[in-house]
C-alpha cells in the first residue's frame, strides 16, 4: 500500500517507510488530506494557540479541521505532535466515508470496546465499510503506527 501511495505522489517518496513510527496529530492531518484528496475550505483560519504557520503540515491541519474530519483537543489547542491512539485515526477515517442506515445496528465483535461507547457509529461506520477488521480486540488505546494508518487511510480512499 505504501509502494502504491509513493507512486500516486499521496506518500512522500523516502527511502524508508517506517511502519512501526507513531503517528502524531500533524501526521494524521497531513495523511488524510494526502491520501484522501481534501482541501481546505477557503477563508478558513485557526485559532490554535500552539500552531503556526511555520509548522511543516500546517496547511493540512487547516485543511482537516476545516472540514471537520479533525477536532482541537480544545478550541485554542490543536496539539500538532500528540500522538494518535486508533480511536482518534478510525474516528477521523469515518468522518470520510459516506453517511448510511445500514451500519446503525451492526453487532462489533470487539470486546474492548465498551468504554467507548460514544464512538460506537463512527466504529460502525468503519466496520461496515471494511476499513477496520473483524477481531476480537480493537485496541482502542493503542497509539496507532504509520502503516496501520496508511492502510486506513487507503481503504477510505477507494470508497
Amino acid at each position: 500500500i505504501a509502494n502504491e501511495l509513493k507512486l500516486e505522489g499521496k506518500l512522500d517518496n523516502k527511502k524508508t517507510f517506517e511502519p512501526n513510527k507513531s503517528i502524531s496529530r500533524s501526521d494524521l492531518a497531513k495523511y488524510i488530506v494526502k491520501i484522501n484528496d481534501v482541501s481546505s475550505k477557503e477563508d478558513y483560519k485557526s485559532n490554535f494557540n500552539d500552531l503556526n504557520k511555520q509548522n511543516s503540515n500546517y496547511k493540512y491541519i487547516n485543511a482537516v479541521v476545516s472540514n471537520k474530519l479533525l477536532n482541537g483537543i480544545t478550541s485554542q489547542t490543536f496539539l500538532p505532535e500528540g500522538k494518535v491512539t486508533k480511536i482518534q485515526a478510525i474516528i477521523a477515517a469515518s468522518r470520510l466515508l459516506p453517511d448510511s442506515n445500514k451500519y446503525k445496528n451492526i453487532k462489533l465483535p470487539y470486546s474492548d470496546i465498551d468504554r467507548f461507547k460514544w464512538a460506537k457509529s463512527s466504529i460502525q461506520k468503519a466496520y461496515y465499510y471494511k476499513i477496520i477488521s473483524k477481531s476480537s480486540k480493537l485496541y482502542p488505546k493503542k497509539t496507532i503506527s504509520n502503516a496501520e494508518l496508511v492502510s486506513l487511510l487507503y481503504k477510505t480512499s477507494k470508497i
